[in-house]
């Protein structure tokens, strides 16, 4: 016997995500004196229905949102996204206007309009600009690539800076000799190079947090349709711009300061805006510096807020400490033992590092601290994994800390057990354990673990 007093209930609601229509699968109730079973019903819900104003709305808000957003969106990506989105789709509005400002320059600096000037000499400044870029990106990428993973959102703020400084140097070029011109655009392309490095690995690393659901391909690809258009409309303003400002020195370097202005304020607030919960060296100096003093970690929003965006600008592990003691983790196990300056050996030196391993309790780094040279050192195991690498530097900094108060009673105990409370708190704030950015050598090792 069905109750009399049953209602329609709604089974299923669905929707393809922001700005789509909701639809409700209800169980609707047969009419009175029937004998016919209950049925499910596909309706839409009542605000689809009632307003077509919305619904077309929606409908192209929608479309939009598929072209430009990656699939799932917001569900598919970090809380950050949209905010460092608006304020990267700003900054890439800038630069490309500046860009377009110093066109002009560059296409007089090789010699267009210029009567004297040979199609091959043209042709020679550019592909000795084009080889110097090369060079450049090579021997960057060789010098800094580990880093851009380590500190992104500096390097991504140090790539913008040099973008800024390339483009300012493409429009000195008109006013400087012709005789030093090929040594200037060489100069710029050197420093387009070093963006286009810094640049390209660091969007990569922070699309690989803004990507939620394995879809970084697919963050990737919205994030490159989103600069194109920007740039479709920023080519249309430059078409509107130029012929105004073209000849006028006095209004192309007040436009140029205007957009640069604008184009590093909007990177400095696109890169703040940014929630990394993965640790780099930074984060995690941070996070201990703070658990020392009252037990407690800082929130995620908190530590990026306080990570610096400059380049040799921050926090260090010796100021941490106020020990002075530097951590160095990744290092050969001759420098960590003192083997390369005394190449003999010795039966104690044996005798240490057998009971460094032995009471290593199978972890996959060896903490070694030479108070002579105030420093700690930190082997690490070749398959030693991220949160273990974490662990390993935590230790050695709470050894450090130790060590700056001369309580070397215990000190292994007392290590364990802060790092035990450490690991509680990250845990607790959301600190991720897939990934350690920590700046390390990059020296590994193996090594018998049992004596």
């Amino acid at each position: 016997m069905k109750d009399p007093n049953k209602q329609d209930a709604v089974l299923i609601s669905e929707n393809r995500g922001l700005y789509s229509s909701n639809w409700n699968y209800i169980i609707r109730k047969p009419g009175a004196g029937s004998d016919s079973r209950e049925i499910i019903d596909r309706v839409a819900d009542e605000g689809t229905r009632n307003n077509e104003f919305t619904n077309w709305f929606n409908k192209l808000r929608l479309t939009i949102r598929q072209v430009f957003l990656p699939y799932g969106y917001p569900a598919s990506v970090s809380s950050d996204y949209l905010n460092y989105q608006i304020y990267d789709t700003i900054q890439a509005f800038c630069s490309s206007l500046t860009g377009a400002l110093a066109t002009e320059a560059v296409m007089k600096g090789v010699g267009v309009g210029d009567e004297a000037a040979t199609p091959l000499a043209a042709a020679v400044t550019w592909l000795l600009k084009s080889g110097s870029g090369m060079i450049g990106q090579i021997v960057f990428t060789w010098a800094q690539g580990t880093s851009l993973d380590c500190d992104c959102k500096k390097w991504r703020f140090f790539a913008d800076m040099v973008n800024d400084t390339a483009i300012f140097i493409d429009l000195l070029t008109p006013a400087l000799n012709p005789d030093i011109r090929v040594a200037v655009f060489c100069l710029s392309s050197v420093a387009r190079s070093l963006v286009g490095v810094a640049g390209g690995a660091t969007r990569a690393a922070i699309t690989q947090h803004q990507a939620r659901q394995n879809n970084t391909a697919d963050v990737s690809a919205k994030d490159g349709s989103q600069e194109t258009l920007v740039n479709l409309v920023a080519l249309i303003a430059s078409l509107l711009l130029l012929p105004n400002v073209s000849g006028n020195t006095g209004l192309i370097w007040t436009l140029y300061l205007l957009f640069t202005a604008l184009h590093l304020l909007a990177n400095f607030k696109a890169l703040k805006s940014l929630q990394l919960e993965s640790l780099n060296t930074s984060r995690l100096l941070h996070c201990l510096s703070q658990f020392v003093k009252n037990e407690t970690v800082p929130s995620i929003a908190d530590v990026n807020n306080r990570e610096s965006l400059f380049i040799g600008v921050g926090i260090h592990d010796a100021a941490v400490t106020q020990s002075q003691y530097q951590i160095k983790p990744g290092v050969p196990f001759a420098v960590a033992t003192g083997l390369d300056s005394d190449h003999q050996g010795n039966s104690c030196l044996l005798e240490s590092v057998e009971k460094l391993i032995s009471s290593s309790d199978g972890k996959r780094f060896l903490i070694i601290p030479r108070p002579d040279k105030k420093i700690i050192y930190v082997v690490l195991d070749e398959t030693i994994p991220p949160w273990e690498l974490i662990e390993g530097y935590s230790r050695a900094f709470f050894l450090s800390y130790q060590l700056s108060t001369n309580n070397t009673s215990g000190m292994s105990s007392a290590c364990t057990n802060q790092w035990l409370r450490f690991e509680s708190a990250l845990t607790s704030a959301g600190y991720s354990k897939r990934m350690a950015l920590l700046k390390t050598e990059d020296w590994r090792a193996t090594w018998r673990k049992q004596l």
